[in-house]
Protein backbone atom coordinates (compact mmCIF):
# COMPACT_ATOMS: atom_id res chain seq x y z
CA UNK A 1 0.00 0.00 0.00
CA UNK A 2 1.05 3.81 -0.48
CA UNK A 3 1.93 5.54 2.44
CA UNK A 4 1.39 8.72 3.51
CA UNK A 5 4.45 11.37 4.21
CA UNK A 6 5.47 11.83 7.52
CA UNK A 7 6.33 14.89 9.27
CA UNK A 8 5.91 17.03 12.63
CA UNK A 9 4.17 19.81 13.11
CA UNK A 10 4.44 21.93 16.14
CA UNK A 11 0.99 23.25 18.00
CA UNK A 12 2.41 25.87 20.57
CA UNK A 13 4.19 23.59 23.26
CA UNK A 14 3.00 20.42 21.79
CA UNK A 15 5.29 18.68 18.67
CA UNK A 16 2.97 16.29 16.90
CA UNK A 17 3.47 13.59 14.02
CA UNK A 18 1.41 13.80 11.19
CA UNK A 19 0.90 11.70 8.30
CA UNK A 20 0.04 13.81 5.38
CA UNK A 21 -0.78 13.52 1.58
CA UNK A 22 -1.43 16.10 -1.20
CA UNK A 23 -1.80 15.39 -4.90
CA UNK A 24 0.15 18.02 -7.47
CA UNK A 25 -2.70 19.80 -8.51
CA UNK A 26 -6.48 20.13 -6.39
CA UNK A 27 -9.29 22.48 -5.94
CA UNK A 28 -11.06 19.33 -3.75
CA UNK A 29 -11.83 20.28 0.44
CA UNK A 30 -8.71 19.10 2.40
CA UNK A 31 -9.25 16.29 4.66
CA UNK A 32 -8.31 15.88 8.26
CA UNK A 33 -8.51 12.39 9.80
CA UNK A 34 -9.08 11.92 13.79
CA UNK A 35 -7.85 8.43 15.26
CA UNK A 36 -10.11 6.71 17.81
CA UNK A 37 -8.85 5.44 21.25
CA UNK A 38 -5.28 4.95 22.02
CA UNK A 39 -4.50 4.75 18.52
CA UNK A 40 -1.96 6.42 15.92
CA UNK A 41 -2.76 7.35 12.76
CA UNK A 42 -2.03 4.63 11.08
CA UNK A 43 -5.04 3.49 11.90
CA UNK A 44 -6.40 5.75 9.44
CA UNK A 45 -3.65 5.77 6.26
CA UNK A 46 -5.69 3.55 3.99
CA UNK A 47 -8.45 6.03 3.82
CA UNK A 48 -5.76 8.96 3.64
CA UNK A 49 -3.94 7.06 0.67
CA UNK A 50 -7.23 7.21 -1.18
CA UNK A 51 -8.89 10.64 -0.55
CA UNK A 52 -4.67 11.85 -0.90
CA UNK A 53 -5.31 11.15 -5.06
CA UNK A 54 -7.24 14.53 -5.25
CA UNK A 55 -6.92 16.49 -2.00
CA UNK A 56 -4.43 17.00 0.70
CA UNK A 57 -4.76 14.90 3.80
CA UNK A 58 -3.54 15.29 7.21
CA UNK A 59 -3.46 12.91 9.58
CA UNK A 60 -2.35 13.61 13.37
CA UNK A 61 -1.14 11.28 15.95
CA UNK A 62 -3.04 13.22 19.03
CA UNK A 63 -0.29 13.61 21.87
CA UNK A 64 0.92 10.52 23.41
CA UNK A 65 -0.22 8.52 20.69
CA UNK A 66 1.45 7.03 17.71
CA UNK A 67 4.72 8.76 17.57
CA UNK A 68 3.29 12.24 19.29
CA UNK A 69 5.26 12.93 22.59
CA UNK A 70 2.89 12.86 25.36
CA UNK A 71 2.01 16.27 26.95
CA UNK A 72 3.23 16.95 29.78
CA UNK A 73 -0.16 16.51 31.77
CA UNK A 74 -3.05 14.55 30.27
CA UNK A 75 -4.87 17.13 27.83
CA UNK A 76 -8.74 17.77 28.92
CA UNK A 77 -11.23 16.81 25.95
CA UNK A 78 -11.25 20.61 25.50
CA UNK A 79 -8.19 20.81 25.15
CA UNK A 80 -7.50 18.42 22.90
CA UNK A 81 -10.41 19.85 20.55
CA UNK A 82 -8.02 22.80 21.04
CA UNK A 83 -5.08 21.17 19.77
CA UNK A 84 -7.01 20.03 16.29
CA UNK A 85 -7.82 23.55 15.91
CA UNK A 86 -4.78 24.92 16.06
CA UNK A 87 -3.58 21.68 13.91
CA UNK A 88 -5.90 22.91 11.07
CA UNK A 89 -5.08 26.73 11.27
CA UNK A 90 -1.58 25.56 10.79
CA UNK A 91 -2.07 22.89 7.91
CA UNK A 92 -5.39 21.84 6.50
CA UNK A 93 -7.51 25.35 6.81
CA UNK A 94 -11.80 24.96 6.43
CA UNK A 95 -11.56 21.34 5.83
CA UNK A 96 -13.75 17.85 6.02
CA UNK A 97 -13.08 16.34 9.25
CA UNK A 98 -13.38 12.38 9.09
CA UNK A 99 -13.41 10.95 12.60
CA UNK A 100 -13.66 7.37 14.13
CA UNK A 101 -14.52 5.91 16.91
CA UNK A 102 -13.74 8.08 20.17
CA UNK A 103 -12.08 10.54 17.71
CA UNK A 104 -16.01 11.09 17.31
CA UNK A 105 -16.27 12.87 20.38
CA UNK A 106 -13.10 14.74 19.82
CA UNK A 107 -14.63 15.69 15.92
CA UNK A 108 -17.70 17.29 17.51
CA UNK A 109 -15.81 19.43 20.19
CA UNK A 110 -13.34 20.58 17.07
CA UNK A 111 -17.01 22.00 15.24
CA UNK A 112 -18.62 23.50 18.32
CA UNK A 113 -15.27 25.15 19.03
CA UNK A 114 -14.73 26.26 15.61
CA UNK A 115 -17.66 25.45 13.20
CA UNK A 116 -16.21 27.78 10.64
CA UNK A 117 -13.12 25.61 10.16
CA UNK A 118 -15.05 22.45 9.35
CA UNK A 119 -17.03 22.07 6.41
CA UNK A 120 -18.18 18.72 6.61
CA UNK A 121 -18.07 16.21 9.86
CA UNK A 122 -18.15 12.40 9.09
CA UNK A 123 -18.62 10.36 12.20
CA UNK A 124 -17.58 6.83 11.31
CA UNK A 125 -18.27 3.87 13.79
CA UNK A 126 -19.34 6.82 16.47
CA UNK A 127 -19.15 5.34 20.41
CA UNK A 128 -20.98 5.19 22.69
CA UNK A 129 -24.11 4.11 23.00
CA UNK A 130 -25.84 4.52 26.41
CA UNK A 131 -25.94 1.13 27.82
CA UNK A 132 -22.47 0.60 26.49
CA UNK A 133 -20.85 3.84 28.90
CA UNK A 134 -20.07 1.44 31.34
CA UNK A 135 -16.55 -0.23 31.44
CA UNK A 136 -17.73 -4.06 31.33
CA UNK A 137 -20.42 -3.75 28.52
CA UNK A 138 -18.01 -1.61 27.01
CA UNK A 139 -15.17 -4.50 27.15
CA UNK A 140 -17.72 -6.81 26.17
CA UNK A 141 -19.44 -4.81 23.08
CA UNK A 142 -15.32 -4.76 22.12
CA UNK A 143 -14.54 -8.28 22.47
CA UNK A 144 -17.62 -8.67 20.43
CA UNK A 145 -16.54 -6.21 17.83
CA UNK A 146 -12.97 -7.59 17.11
CA UNK A 147 -13.89 -10.64 16.16
CA UNK A 148 -14.78 -8.93 12.93
CA UNK A 149 -11.50 -7.03 12.20
CA UNK A 150 -8.73 -8.70 9.93
CA UNK A 151 -5.39 -9.44 11.26
CA UNK A 152 -3.53 -6.76 10.10
CA UNK A 153 -6.16 -4.23 12.06
CA UNK A 154 -5.42 -6.25 15.24
CA UNK A 155 -1.55 -6.41 14.94
CA UNK A 156 -1.54 -2.58 14.22
CA UNK A 157 -4.19 -1.64 17.44
CA UNK A 158 -1.55 -3.84 19.58
CA UNK A 159 0.94 -1.90 18.56
CA UNK A 160 -0.27 1.17 19.45
CA UNK A 161 -2.06 0.41 22.59
CA UNK A 162 1.53 -0.55 23.57
CA UNK A 163 2.83 2.65 22.32
CA UNK A 164 0.13 4.83 23.89
CA UNK A 165 0.66 7.16 27.50
CA UNK A 166 -1.09 4.77 29.66
CA UNK A 167 -2.09 8.46 31.13
CA UNK A 168 -3.46 9.52 28.54
CA UNK A 169 -5.28 6.47 27.38
CA UNK A 170 -6.63 6.84 30.95
CA UNK A 171 -7.79 10.32 30.15
CA UNK A 172 -9.23 9.48 27.07
CA UNK A 173 -11.07 6.33 28.20
CA UNK A 174 -12.44 8.75 31.07
CA UNK A 175 -13.74 11.10 28.84
CA UNK A 176 -15.43 8.56 26.43
CA UNK A 177 -16.99 7.23 29.34
CA UNK A 178 -18.57 10.68 30.84
CA UNK A 179 -19.13 12.52 27.43
CA UNK A 180 -22.98 13.37 27.01
CA UNK A 181 -22.52 12.53 23.09
CA UNK A 182 -25.99 12.83 22.27
CA UNK A 183 -26.55 15.77 24.20
CA UNK A 184 -23.43 17.94 22.39
CA UNK A 185 -24.24 16.19 19.08
CA UNK A 186 -27.68 18.42 18.91
CA UNK A 187 -25.62 21.11 19.03
CA UNK A 188 -24.00 21.04 15.80
CA UNK A 189 -24.64 23.22 13.47
CA UNK A 190 -22.29 21.47 10.23
CA UNK A 191 -22.89 19.31 7.54
CA UNK A 192 -22.79 15.71 9.32
CA UNK A 193 -22.78 12.25 8.11
CA UNK A 194 -22.77 9.93 10.51
CA UNK A 195 -21.96 6.14 9.16
CA UNK A 196 -21.90 2.80 10.64
CA UNK A 197 -20.46 -0.83 9.55
CA UNK A 198 -23.38 -3.25 9.42
CA UNK A 199 -21.40 -5.73 10.98
CA UNK A 200 -20.00 -3.32 14.16
CA UNK A 201 -20.95 -4.96 17.49
CA UNK A 202 -19.61 -1.57 19.36
CA UNK A 203 -21.90 0.84 17.68
CA UNK A 204 -25.33 -0.48 17.47
CA UNK A 205 -27.56 0.64 14.53
CA UNK A 206 -30.57 2.45 16.62
CA UNK A 207 -27.75 4.80 18.69
CA UNK A 208 -25.84 5.26 15.30
CA UNK A 209 -29.46 6.47 13.78
CA UNK A 210 -30.25 8.56 17.42
CA UNK A 211 -27.45 10.05 17.06
CA UNK A 212 -27.85 11.20 13.61
CA UNK A 213 -31.27 12.07 14.42
CA UNK A 214 -30.01 14.78 17.01
CA UNK A 215 -27.96 16.48 14.88
CA UNK A 216 -29.31 19.33 12.55
CA UNK A 217 -29.90 17.96 8.35
CA UNK A 218 -27.11 15.29 9.84
CA UNK A 219 -27.58 12.17 6.72
CA UNK A 220 -26.88 8.58 8.22
CA UNK A 221 -25.43 5.57 6.04
CA UNK A 222 -24.17 2.08 6.62
CA UNK A 223 -21.74 0.09 4.64
CA UNK A 224 -20.90 -3.69 4.76
CA UNK A 225 -18.06 -3.55 6.86
CA UNK A 226 -17.14 -3.96 10.40
CA UNK A 227 -15.89 -1.34 13.16
CA UNK A 228 -12.66 -0.09 11.52
CA UNK A 229 -13.78 1.13 8.75
CA UNK A 230 -11.19 3.75 7.68
CA UNK A 231 -8.89 0.28 7.46
CA UNK A 232 -11.35 -2.31 6.19
CA UNK A 233 -13.37 -0.07 3.79
CA UNK A 234 -11.28 2.65 2.89
CA UNK A 235 -12.45 2.69 -0.89
CA UNK A 236 -15.69 2.99 -0.21
CA UNK A 237 -15.42 5.25 2.76
CA UNK A 238 -13.80 7.73 0.57
CA UNK A 239 -15.93 8.07 -1.68
CA UNK A 240 -19.16 8.56 0.87
CA UNK A 241 -16.69 12.18 1.71
CA UNK A 242 -16.45 12.63 -1.92
CA UNK A 243 -19.27 12.64 -2.96
CA UNK A 244 -21.03 14.71 -0.19
CA UNK A 245 -24.12 14.14 2.00
CA UNK A 246 -25.18 10.36 1.89
CA UNK A 247 -28.51 8.61 1.70
CA UNK A 248 -29.53 5.56 3.77
CA UNK A 249 -28.21 2.51 3.03
CA UNK A 250 -25.16 3.87 0.95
Amino acid sequence: MTRLAGAVVEVGALRLHVRTGRPAESGAAPVLLVPGLASSSRYMEPLGVELAADRLVVAPDMPGNGRSPRAEHPLSLDELAETLQRLMEKTTGPSVVVANTFGCILAVELALRAPDLVERLVLTSPVLAPRARQPVPLVVRFARAMRHEPPGYLALMVRDALRASVRRGRADLQALLEVPVLERAGDLRVPTLVVRGTRDHLVPVPFARRLAGRIPGAEFAELESSHALPFVAPRVLAELVRSGPATDGA
